[in-house]
């Protein structure tokens, strides 16, 4: 009876846990709702009912896992129809509960970790199996009556136990005995073998506590009840969000309260003076807003005026002959020949034999339309193309580009939010940066050239996205790199903050005299207008390069004038994206630019430039892998006490879980009729510490990111990451685990030795850090967060069934028997039983003065004997090792080819055009 309650409720715990991974889905689904609802794009009750039927259609695609599992367990056939449209009424209320959950916060985390602990709570009351309904203490039975998983689960007992008939052997008393002193009423004549039958519902009633005349509707009625008051919930929450609620209560609240009517007032004068302001400041004459180069900064103009001259001799054909040709500017540059970029498998070429030369203070702008490969070039440069092979040569300063020379800010920044501007950029610097004293000063000089000195001790996530890529610039720069490459770096922004960002590296790019190679697309005029030098591609080859002073002349010669009151960056675009000579389309803008006086004018240039450019020395050596792993020990400490996501909200979890179940189970005897009990205790002792490692994993997903694109810019190595990863979770875990059996092992009384409760905090501390192992290897292969919640309940579900716990291993079929041995649980929790039994009797219920040993219990409940509990602790370990290994390899696996010099070295394409 105890297997088919068990194997029913697994069921629908599977039906129920699988539903979290859609938590993640639902959170950024709410911030998409609330914007088109503003933007009138849906109406609410309409998508109420749509998504109402994609989730019940959808749903369906669960039921036949359903029926496997509960076929295989060989239960009734009659049963199944009513128990189909059950595990599919399951899923959509669970569904709907966790869709209610989610519109409480737009926190995935906080969402994640409040739905654990709300499922983990309704679960104890499953099926009757932990603990009998009619045993729950009075101040539970409301959350009992009201849980989904237990009306679920009872309806499917009520309706299997309906068809099945129970053998019994009769005691001396001639009455039914259970295993645990139970008495079950015979239905019929004693068996002639000494048995009797029992009717399923009996066993039901007298095991699980249901009332004799109760029917299986009654539950399932329930259940439905449940459903509709999840789901006309979640449609109030639809019209009246939580925050308009919060918004009335506190308006309210300011109505009867002096004060709040006074604060009113004041924030009201504070907004209409910030808008007289502004409208002073931002006040332009209406016939000014259409001229758009009357907007342009007067430095940016003139620095336009004075390169006209220099344009004029660059297009001059008698300028290759002219003797007193200056280099475009001192130091060292970063030059690049035929260079090619080759896909393997197709021998397609992204990049088609293109060279250049980057110069030192300077700011080389690719562009190009989409797909002419700005990213893709600029990844080869930097070796951060592993998915094609790259042909040609690199070179910075006559030497080979090497990865210590350059720091490159992507798209997209990835920012740890709880650090402070100071904190991220001297963080990176540590990392890179020997000399830690001359490394802060420059941070302070760093800081004011990019206009953070006033967000020194802001968190990055208070600041705007025109400020975090300035953050992102910093932390290029303060390893005092040679090249500095960012990709599109004025993406998001809007034309103030795009102008700010160039404006800051241009500045920087002359103060440092660091070589500056961005992408950047459709940019403003006044944002165009502040760069030095143009890359143009078509399709993977060269369409321009040269001084941006050129390029107005230039394709004037071709009968392509740009229009005053156009933005010539937009024209240039549109333009490469039409043949040069639209009555031949064999014609491109490369054949038109290598046939150029300008391609000549420009390669001259070039090579008087490389020719002067200075040899670069050996790039500096980076700081001992001790100091890295030091400064990351210290980073992790302060990113995980600050981000309450990885262990405050699972302490706030495991505190919540373990007051419930200590009340639950509250002080429990040691009587056999309390095993059931105990059992539970231990479930969910366990069940809880692995559950809750999995809330953090959109975090891991997060941290994974960040440290590949740190290892691809040299900041740390893979080892270090790990290592210093792993030493810092230690203590974290470990005072979770303390705070969690303090409450949950004393409120119980599961065992009142000290050794057994030293057993469980490192049993917990044990499962906290298999998890995270767990998670961290799962992460590094699917690398996606909601994927990995997924597949993490299915992690659990294998944790949990192989373990011993519900089928004793030497009950399992031969097929299968094997599996255990793999399980890492199977080992934990046989440790952990045999601290809590061993060492204890336990009265026999209904009999007086008859004893049974915690031993004799755990051979006949779970075919365990002679356990060592801590060899079984030490097994967990091992396990844990295990994983993180694997994880570490999963992870060097995906960042290998950074590690790796560029191999960019041989050509294929023969000497250089330009």
């Amino acid at each position: 009876m105890t297997n088919i309650s068990g194997g029913l409720l697994w069921i629908v715990l599977m039906m129920s846990y699988i539903q979290v991974f859609k938590v993640y889905h639902l959170s950024r689904a709410n911030i998409r709702f609330k914007h088109e609802v503003t933007n009138g794009t849906y109406d609410i009750l309409a998508y109420w009912l749509a998504e109402l039927a994609a989730t019940a259609i959808l749903l369906t695609t669960f039921i036949p896992g359903t029926v496997i599992a509960y076929f295989m367990m060989g239960l009734p056939s009659e049963a199944y129809p009513f128990l189909l449209f059950l595990f599919w009424l399951t899923a959509l209320t669970t569904e709907s509960m966790l869709n209610v959950i989610t519109k409480f916060s737009e926190n995935a985390t906080v969402s994640i970790v409040t739905s654990q602990a709300i499922l983990v709570i309704l679960t104890v009351f499953g099926g009757g199996v932990f603990i009998a309904w009619d045993q729950c203490p009075d101040y539970w039975v409301w959350l009992q009556e009201i849980s989904l998983i237990t009306q679920a689960s009872r309806a499917a007992i009520m309706a299997v136990n309906d068809h099945l008939t129970y053998s019994c052997a009769i005691g001396g008393s001639g009455q039914c005995i259970g295993p645990l002193g139970d008495v079950f009423p015979c239905d019929a004549s004693p068996i002639s073998n000494g048995y009797c039958e029992v009717d399923g519902r009996t066993v039901v009633n007298v095991l699980q506590g249901t009332i004799a005349n109760e029917t299986k509707w009654i539950p399932f009625g329930y259940l439905v009840l449940l459903f509709v008051v999840f789901r006309f919930t979640l449609l109030f929450l639809m019209y009246v969000p939580v925050e308009r609620l919060m918004y009335y209560f506190q308006d309210w609240y300011a109505g009867i309260s002096s004060r709040g009517i006074l604060d009113a007032q004041l924030g009201l004068r504070r907004v209409e003076g910030q808008l007289n302001a502004y409208i002073e400041l931002h006040q332009v004459d209406d016939e000014d807003r259409g001229l758009k180069k009357r907007h342009i900064p007067q430095a940016v103009r003139t620095v336009s005026d004075k390169n006209t001259s220099s344009a004029a001799r660059l297009l001059s054909p008698e300028f290759v002959n002219q003797s007193d040709v200056q280099p475009l500017a001192r130091g060292c540059a970063l030059e690049w020949k035929n260079l090619s970029v080759i896909l393997p498998g197709n021998g397609k070429k992204l990049i088609n034999s293109v060279s250049g030369v980057a110069m030192p203070g300077r700011i080389l702008a690719l562009m190009g339309p989409s797909g002419a490969g700005k990213t893709t070039l600029l990844n080869a440069l930097g070796n951060r193309a592993p998915y094609a092979k790259i042909v040609g040569e690199v070179t910075f300063g006559k030497r080979p580009f090497t990865a210590a020379d350059l720091v490159y800010v992507p798209q997209f920044d990835e920012f740890n939010q709880n650090l402070t501007v100071y904190e991220q950029i001297e963080f990176v610097g540590a990392m890179k940066c020997q000399d830690k004293r001359e490394m802060r000063r420059r941070l302070g000089h760093l800081l004011t050239i990019l206009g953070l000195a006033d967000q020194v001790h802001t968190s990055c996530k208070d600041l705007t996205s025109g400020e975090l890529k300035r953050v992102s610039v910093g932390m290029g720069m303060i390893s005092n790199p040679n090249v500095l490459f960012l990709d599109e770096p004025t993406t998001g922004l809007d034309s103030s903050a795009a102008y700010s960002i160039v404006k800051y590296l241009s500045e920087l790019s002359r103060a440092t005299n660091v070589v500056v190679i961005m992408t950047i697309h459709q940019p403003a005029q006044m944002v165009f207008d502040m760069l030095q030098d143009l890359y143009l591609l078509e399709s993977g080859r060269l369409a321009f390069f040269g001084p941006l002073s050129t390029t107005r002349d230039y394709f004037a010669q071709m009968n392509y004038e740009c229009p005053a009151d156009v933005n010539p960056a937009d024209f240039y675009l549109d333009m490469v994206n039409k043949p040069p000579v639209p009555e031949d389309t064999t014609i491109t803008w490369t054949d038109k630019y290598y046939g150029s006086t300008l391609a000549k004018n420009v390669g001259h240039l070039i090579r008087v430039t490389t020719n002067a450019s200075e040899t670069a020395g050996s790039p500096p050596s980076p700081p001992s892998n001790v100091n890295r792993f030091l400064t990351l020990v210290q980073f992790f400490s302060r990113y995980y006490w600050r981000d309450i996501g990885f262990y405050w909200l699972r302490v706030g979890f495991l505190v919540v879980i373990s007051i419930f179940m200590g009340t639950l189970f509250l002080q429990l005897d040691t009587e056999t009729e309390k095993i059931p009990q105990y059992s539970g205790a231990i479930f969910f002792n366990i069940w809880t510490a692995l559950f809750s490692a999995v809330a953090a994993t959109g975090l891991l997903a997060a941290d994974r990111r960040q440290a590949i694109e740190q290892v691809k810019n040299a900041v740390l190595t893979p080892s270090v990451y790990c290592l210093a990863q792993l030493i810092v979770s230690v203590p974290f875990n470990f005072t979770a685990a303390v705070i969690y059996q303090s409450i949950f092992h004393w409120l119980i009384d599961i065992n009142p030795r000290g050794e057994s409760f030293i057993y469980a905090i490192l049993i917990s501390c044990g499962h906290f850090m298999l998890m995270e192992a767990i998670m961290l290897t799962v992460v590094a292969v699917l690398k996606n967060a909601m994927l990995s919640v997924t597949f993490a309940m299915v992690v659990l579900g294998y944790l949990f069934l192989f373990s011993g716990f519900f089928i004793p291993v030497r009950d399992m079929p031969v097929s299968i028997s094997w599996v255990p041995y793999v399980t890492p649980t199977r080992y934990s929790f046989d440790g952990y039983l045999w601290q809590v039994y061993s060492t204890q009797d336990f009265d026999v219920s209904g009999f007086p003065g008859a004893v049974v040993t915690g031993k004799t219990l755990l051979d006949n409940l779970y075919g365990i004997t002679d356990v060592n509990s801590w060899g079984m602790f030490g097994v967990l370990l091992a396990w844990i090792a295990l994983f993180r290994v694997t994880h570490y390899f999963f992870f060097y696996y995906d960042v290998r080819a950074y590690l790796r010099p560029p191999t960019a070295s041989a050509t294929e394409e023969g000497p250089t055009k330009v």
